[in-house]
């Protein structure tokens, strides 16, 4: 008789037959196909750039970054998926999702949660407070001995110090929303080998400043990028250092200068 090991939340336990699968509901991720489609989208971007209107399209660029979060919402969302990969290794579960774990006869399929109690504005912060300073629960699943690549989670009243976080840049910010992450490889380790499609969609609040938010970036080996909308599509924006990026589209690749206005 087959046998089936379930792991809900971390714990397991074997039932013959096919009656595990049965009480073990497996929940569908939230917008598949949409977030498929944004990470083709930065593999082959369908827009090209305007190279009639190269300074144009820089001064947009210089316009959004502000508005992405791009100075620490990417080394959050590691956090968010270093805890992750603590919780799925310590129930002995499958880290990769384009890898099968060995089952050893057992079918394997796991329901893992993760509430993360936000560290507030306080500096240092004090004990976690998940009524003052909020919460992130991530939901990542295993189905049939692999691992989702789409994990997600809601964000509520996720309060964050900016100066603690990132101690480059200050200020205080909010968190309220649903919260996708898309694996394009194992879960990571650090921000070397991260490699992941973040979409954010809720409000957004740093300082004094209030945002209705729909960010999507993927970090990948150290590269952060995004999407920047053109006629036609889309075309990828990846940041370098300094003032430098490199601009990608339907009809090539471009190193740009975001100071110079300039690309080559």
């Amino acid at each position: 008789m087959k046998r089936i090991l379930c792991v809900v939340g971390g714990v397991s336990f074997v039932l013959g037959g096919a009656g595990c699968i049965e009480n073990l509901s497996i929940p569908t991720p939230p917008m598949q196909s949409e977030t498929q489609a944004i990470a083709a989208s930065y593999d082959m971007p369908a827009g090209s750039l305007d190279v009639s209107n190269v300074q144009g399209t820089l001064d947009t660029i210089n316009a959004t970054i502000p508005n992405l979060a791009l100075d620490w919402l990417p080394s959050y969302a590691e956090g968010l998926l270093s805890d992750l990969d603590s919780r799925i290794k310590d129930s002995g579960l499958p880290d990769n999702p384009d890898a099968s774990r060995e089952t050893h006869g057992f079918v394997l399929s796991a329901v893992v949660n993760v509430n993360r109690v936000c560290m507030g504005w306080d500096d240092p912060p004090g004990p976690p407070d998940a009524v003052q300073n909020g919460t992130i629960v991530l939901t990542a699943v295993v189905q049939s001995g692999r691992l989702v690549p789409e994990s997600w989670g809601t964000a509520t009243a996720c309060k964050l110090n900016l100066t603690v976080l990132n101690g480059a840049i200050t200020g205080n910010a909010t968190l309220d929303g649903t919260v996708i992450l898309y694996l394009l490889g194992p879960l990571p380790t650090g921000s070397s080998d991260a490699r992941f499609l973040l979409t954010f969609n809720g409000t957004l609040t740093v300082g004094n400043q209030t945002l209705n938010s729909s960010i999507d970036f993927r970090v990948f080996d150290g590269v952060l990028a995004f999407r920047l909308p053109v006629t036609g599509g889309d075309i990828v924006v990846e940041v370098g250092t300094g003032s430098s990026v490199t601009l990608r589209g339907s009809n090539g690749t471009f190193l740009c200068d975001l100071k110079a206005r300039s690309c080559q």
